[in-house]
């Protein structure tokens, strides 16, 4: 069985600026498929449409299941996965659930349980702070930007998966079971609030450093400080779960999870600043924004006069051409009735000729 860290997924390159939440979920589940899943097994990724599991597990053959097209094996709901049972070595779904209907989240669990041996489940599970920490960040987003946080809206209105609840199920269905969180809460929280920051403000960049720490030193010390905003929920017909789980569960170093608090809440008053600095020079873009919307609107507005002139002069013709059209079509009636009189005097002088010619009657 390989051991993590075997194939990329601790070859960090096109994760380390990526956003935090995003990287490691995937970092991690990609060392829990290793730890489970010899070289050369399937595993099939619900939900996967970016296609990162297939770049991270080189060794594995991987097929990527999404409603989404493009970039994806097979287009398939994870409700009803198109594949025979048991197809595939394990199954791994991330940050999934929670965009998944209340009443069909038992039918995709049942359906990864059905068609893999082994199975990963990561997302938010249904927690109160979790969900205060969404709520925060939703409607920050929303007064920062002016409409809905496109995923932070959909697992309020779709509603979090219960962790009791898939555990519960898996171990019905025969699995051994195991869970361990990931992303500290507050650090989750925090983070996302500088993220929505700098990526207001087009300065994006100017988060890589922090992502950068954040994959190569804080994820394998204190990424399981709790409490979580994630879990990883690890099922499993015929492998060692909780020897897999010990393998690749990050440490759980409370001083070392206060210790990067602290240094995102620096990084993000660092972008506010950053963000700031950029005020001025958006001031003046703002400024020669709207002087050219006020030439347009002027030249609009010459544009409208023009077609109104123009209008009013083709309904000047218009008339005109009704009128000629009118005097026309009297013209043309005096002209048939000519030609019937014309045809009648033709008609009453033939007659009159012939009597003329007609040779009158002997008399009697």
């Amino acid at each position: 069985m390989a051991e993590p860290g075997d194939g990329t997924s601790d070859d960090h390159r096109g994760l380390t600026e990526a956003d935090y939440d995003w990287s490691s979920r995937h970092i991690i589940a990609a060392r829990l498929v290793e730890a489970l899943v010899p070289p050369g097994g399937r595993v099939l990724d619900i939900g996967g449409a970016a296609g990162v599991a297939v770049d991270l597990l080189p060794h594995h053959d991987v097929t990527v299941a999404d409603v989404i097209g493009g970039g994806v094996d097979v287009i398939a709901s994870g409700t009803d996965l198109p594949f025979r049972d048991r197809s595939f070595a394990a199954a791994i779904s991330l940050d999934v659930l929670e965009h998944v209907d209340s009443q069909q989240k038992p039918a995709m669990v049942s359906e990864a349980v059905r068609v893999a041996d082994a199975v990963v489940l990561a997302g938010p599970y249904d927690d109160a702070g979790v969900r205060e920490a969404e709520a925060e960040q939703r409607e920050g987003f929303e007064v920062m930007y002016g409409y809905e946080h496109p995923w932070l809206s959909e697992h309020f209105e779709l509603g979090l998966p219960a962790l009791n609840g898939v555990v519960e199920q898996l171990s019905a269905a025969g699995l051994q079971t195991g869970v361990f969180g990931s992303n500290p809460l507050r650090l989750w929280s925090e983070l996302r609030f500088g993220t929505h920051v700098a990526q207001l403000f087009d300065i994006d960049r100017e988060t890589w450093p922090l992502r950068r720490y954040l994959v190569e030193t804080f994820l394998d010390g204190g990424d399981a400080a709790p409490p979580s905003y994630r879990h990883f929920v690890v099922g499993a017909r015929n492998a060692d779960v909780a020897g897999a789980i010990d393998l690749v569960r990050p440490g759980a170093d409370a001083a070392a999870a206060d210790a990067t608090l602290e240094k995102a809440r620096h990084d993000t008053l660092r972008i506010i600043g950053a963000a700031g600095a950029n005020i001025p020079e958006l001031q003046v873009h703002a400024h020669n924004l709207e002087a050219g919307m006020a030439e347009l609107h002027q030249e609009l507005d010459h544009r409208l006069e023009v077609i109104d002139d123009l209008t009013e002069e083709a309904e000047r013709r218009l008339n005109i051409i009704n009128e000629v059209t009118e005097k026309a079509d009297a013209l043309e009636t005096r002209l048939h009735a000519i030609e019937e009189a014309v045809q009648r005097d033709r008609v009453t002088r033939s007659i009159v000729d012939r009597r003329l010619k007609r040779p009158a009657r002997p008399s009697e």
